[in-house]
This record gives C-alpha cells, structure tokens and sequence, in this order.
C-alpha cells in the first residue's frame, strides 16, 4: 500500500503535482540506473575519440613549412608542405616556418661620374 499526499479539505486521497513529479523522477533514475551504464560508456568512448581526432592532425598554412618535434626522438628529418598531416598527440608537436619570399630593400650611397652623391636602391 502506497503512501499519498493529500490535498486539505479533499476526500478521498487525491495525489498532489509534487507526488506525481516524484514518481516520475523516481521511473527515470530507475530506467536510468538500468540503462546508464552502456549509454555513459558509449558518451565516453565518443567523446575520448572525438578529443583525440581533434588532436591527431594539424595544418600547415600556405606559404609555410613544418617539421615534427617527437618527445623521444626530438627534431624530425621530414619537412612537411602545405596541407592537413597526422600526428601522436602528446608524443609529437609541429613547429610550423613562413618560407614565403618577403621584399628587401638595399640602399646604397654612391657618386656619379660628375663627381654628385647618389642614393641607390634596389
């Protein structure tokens, strides 16, 4: 026999809102109890591998090279171009270079053959 909550002044039991919330609540952890254990694992499994695919690859820009640092090994031979390249997370990291061609100035002060000063620059 159930325990329910009255209303004052009503005859014959009636159930508050309350009581039926709790009973709600209490079929969900129930069915959560049941069934929360593989749904929790799986969210897990997801989320582990999502963090780790986020981890895995880098990209190297335009213009720019990278070679890989290793934890163990150090400073990798390889050199990578341009793109989307896989890596160890944790174990690797990439060191990323602008190899791009930049302008340069050189002025120079030089004289003429009419003995005046001329600023050069190329």
């Amino acid at each position: 026999s159930r325990e329910h909550a009255c209303i004052p002044g009503l005859q014959g039991g009636a159930q508050t809102q309350p009581s039926r919330a709790m009973e709600a609540a209490q079929k969900l952890i129930t069915a959560l109890a049941q069934r929360g254990a593989p749904l929790v694992a799986g969210a897990g499994v997801l989320a582990g591998g999502g963090y780790v695919l986020a981890n895995a690859t880098y990209t190297v820009e335009s213009g720019h090279m990278g070679i890989k640092y290793n934890r163990m090994s150090g400073v990798g031979a390889s050199t990578y171009r341009e793109g989307i390249h896989l890596r160890m997370p944790w174990f690797e990291r990439p060191i990323v270079f602008d190899v791009r061609a930049r302008p340069h100035t050189t002025s120079s002060l030089t004289g003429s053959k009419d003995l005046q000063m001329v600023n050069i620059s190329l």
